[in-house]
């Protein structure tokens, strides 16, 4: 036997010569020379091949379970942008449409708050002007459609979380046999059953997560008191209407009302009366009460008509402008008569007009809030409390204190349906909470049951061959004879000597706990490149190019390979390159 470092000799002979080729000769040549590649071998590896691997993950994909996953993810978005803007939009001052507040109380000021604690049970959220039997309609519709129907809609999808759950606890210890009697035999929340699930979870035999067993009992809280809170949140009310009582002792719509900015006292001068009031609102803004906030003046570009003049807002305008040139009272920067040539819309008026005001608004569009009277020093027009209103087309002033004193909300005859703010909120909330408790305990006892290969969540008529082994195996291990035993004595052998029975599932192998936070952070690590494609398109989902952000997004929810996903997302920017290229260029 040759050593390993012999070399054959055959190796070291010289290759015979061999001839070159000629023409006639038949040569050894590269398959790939001998057979050319057609020209359509480069579109069928980079459209053909992509297009059916894609076709077929779309066809792969389950479509039912992706619809109801896409609900879910709808449902959810939805609560979570009505508890995101629903605190953010409130937080604000309300600015109010009415001086009849929620609870019946009469206000001219803005600022009513949706979170005051005394609106909890006051319908703060009225819609609409209807009858008392349309209101009623609506009511129990929303009683039997809202509350009844979801409630078994909560119990629903609760019980298939709660038995999923349970099946995959019974992997790693048993139940009580009440327990298992109420998840799989009742499949409905009642006070009997909540109060014997809070006792064994307790005192006997609970499920492998303490957390869990929390969420389980308040979920089944919430499902039993779903009615109410949905009844709660929701009533009809008398719609209401301010009034306030007048100097005849006549009660007056308050939209009847308008905030003074300025009096002309020699208002003859101007082809006016006397002391003409020129108020913020006119005629135009009639149907509109003037609520007040400190800080806005209400409504102010509707202001009283000036005869001869279009504008309606001309004359609080000129009024303003006039004061800003000439001063107020007609006086001079020393306190002086000023007795000099003004000039009033080309008109020429000596000596100046006298002008006063009540309250103007520091943040109004007039001016005179920080004007100051040269002989006292003080600014008589910067104090809220000097407010003061008039009744269109009448010269009569109402102090702003009159107005508190003499408002007053008067039933008008119709109803309003609506909700309370601060119930709805909660409601909203309680609902989000159930969402993602219910969904996470479904989804996390589904991947561990997957585990299992086929061993399913017992429905009814299999839960009921599953206690009844249970039973007959407890109660023949202290020796008893379950055909034997009256209801009571059951009853008793079972609390008193099985200490509530055990039910377990029997598994092959152990059962692995599913972790959120490991396969959540293995899904982002191993899509981390098509997540970043996708937060880059985000802006495109408006528009457009919207057809590019559903391109990437259909990539990563069914492309299951590189060459799918590039086909999806190529598909999308064929579809875009159309309205945002070609259009633009048309234009």
């Amino acid at each position: 036997m040759a050593s390993p470092s012999t070399v054959p000799l055959d190796s070291l002979l010289p290759e015979p010569h061999q001839p070159r080729p000629t023409a006639t000769a038949t040569t050894t040549t590269n398959p790939k020379c001998a057979h050319p590649q057609p020209k359509g071998g480069r579109v069928q590896r980079w459209w053909t091949e992509p297009r059916r691997e894609a076709w077929a993950d779309l066809r792969a994909a389950k479509w039912g379970r992706g619809a109801l996953w896409f609900l879910l993810l709808l449902w959810t978005l939805t609560l979570v942008c009505v508890v995101i803007t629903i605190p953010i939009i409130s937080s604000l001052a309300v600015v109010d449409v009415s001086a009849c507040r929620p609870d019946g109380s009469f206000s001219p000021y803005t600022g009513y708050s949706f979170w005051d604690f005394s609106g909890f049970f006051q319908i703060t959220l009225p819609f609409g002007s209807l009858t008392f039997t349309q209101a009623k309609v609506i009511d129990i519709v929303w009683d039997l459609a809202v509350g009844r129907a979801g409630q078994s809609i909560l119990a629903y999808y609760s019980w298939n979380a709660f038995s999923s759950y349970v099946r995959s606890s019974m992997a790693t210890g048993p139940v009580t046999f009440d327990t298992f009697f109420t998840v799989y035999l009742e499949d409905e929340a009642s006070l009997r059953s909540t109060a014997k699930m809070m006792r064994d979870f307790s005192t006997r035999r609970g499920l492998r997560s303490k957390l869990a067993m929390t969420f389980f009992i308040i979920a089944m809280i919430y499902v039993l008191a779903w009615p109410t809170l949905a009844g709660a949140m929701t009533g009809y009310t008398s719609a209401n209407g301010a009034f306030v009582i007048d100097n005849q002792q006549n009660l007056i719509s308050f939209s009847s009302f308008t905030p003074v900015a300025y009096v002309i006292h020699d208002g003859w001068r101007l082809n006016l009366t006397g002391n003409h009031l020129v108020s913020y609102i006119g005629s135009s803004s009639r149907d509109k009460e003037p609520i007040m906030m400190i800080g806005s003046t209400p409504d102010a570009t509707a202001c009283s008509a000036y005869p001869g003049l279009s504008d309606p807002c001309s004359l609080a305008q000129n009024v303003s402008e006039y004061v800003r040139r000439y001063g107020f009272l007609g006086l001079d920067a020393n306190g002086a008569v000023n007795d000099i040539e003004t000039q009033w819309i080309g008109t020429t008026l000596r000596p100046a007009l006298n002008i006063s005001a009540f309250y103007l608004d520091p943040l109004g569009p007039y001016f005179g809030n920080n004007w100051t009277d040269p002989r006292v020093n003080r600014q008589p027009y910067s104090n809220s409390s000097n407010m003061v209103f008039t009744i269109v087309d009448s010269n009569d002033t109402y102090p702003i204190g009159y107005i508190v004193e003499k408002g007053s909300c008067q039933a008008l005859g119709a109803y309003q349906w609506g909700f309370s703010f601060l119930q709805l909120v909660i409601g909203v909330f309680l609902m989000f909470s159930w969402t993602m408790v219910v969904w996470l305990m479904w989804l996390k006892a589904h991947k561990e049951l997957k585990q299992w290969n086929g061993i399913e969540v017992p429905g009814k008529y299999k839960a009921v061959l599953d206690l009844a082994a249970a039973l007959n195996q407890e109660l023949s291990s202290i020796g008893e004879t379950p055909d034997a035993l009256t209801n009571k004595q059951l009853r008793h052998r079972i609390k008193a000597r099985l200490d509530e029975g055990r039910v377990k599932a029997d598994i092959p192998f152990p059962i692995a706990k599913y972790s959120f936070r490991t396969n959540f952070w293995g899904w982002i690590k191993k899509e981390k490149w098509w997540l970043v494609l996708l937060l880059i398109c985000g802006p495109m989902v408006v528009g457009p190019t919207a057809p590019i952000f559903i391109g990437v997004l259909a990539a990563l929810a069914f492309g299951r390979t590189r060459k799918s996903r590039v086909f999806m997302i190529m598909c999308g920017l064929v579809i875009a390159i159309p309205p945002t290229v070609v259009v633009p260029l048309a234009g």
